[in-house]
């Protein structure tokens, strides 16, 4: 509201729907939002739940980021392997293809609730 006392109203905007910052080397939850839980599946591997899921897994999209150590030249891929509405598993590899943990993982999802 314009007294700045009441909810923040987005217009033409989403909020972000799920957020995780996730260590794979330490298999830590290092802060979350709509997150319940994540499973180490494999090394490279690993599948976060949500919350509250979201209405289909065609219905929102995680965008994801990593990094490994504090060298900020490392070469790495993480994308997500599998959607539903209720988990996304995501792979981590190297520049030569071999899966690895990273240390930092970032993950924020946009989309539509059930």
């Amino acid at each position: 509201d314009t007294a700045g006392t009441g909810p923040v109203t987005l217009t033409k905007q989403s909020a972000a729907r799920a957020n995780l910052n996730y260590n794979q080397v330490a298999v830590s939850i290092v802060n979350s939002f709509n997150i319940s839980s994540v499973s180490d599946d494999a090394s490279g591997k690993f599948t976060s739940t949500y919350t509250n899921a979201f209405s289909s897994s065609t219905s929102y999209y995680p965008g994801a980021t990593a990094r490994q150590g504090d060298a900020g030249s490392n070469n790495y891929a993480l994308g997500h392997d599998v959607l539903t509405a209720t988990t996304t598993s995501y792979l981590l590899q190297v520049a030569d293809g071999a899966n690895q943990d990273f240390t930092l993982n970032m993950i924020t999802a946009h989309g539509d609730l059930a």
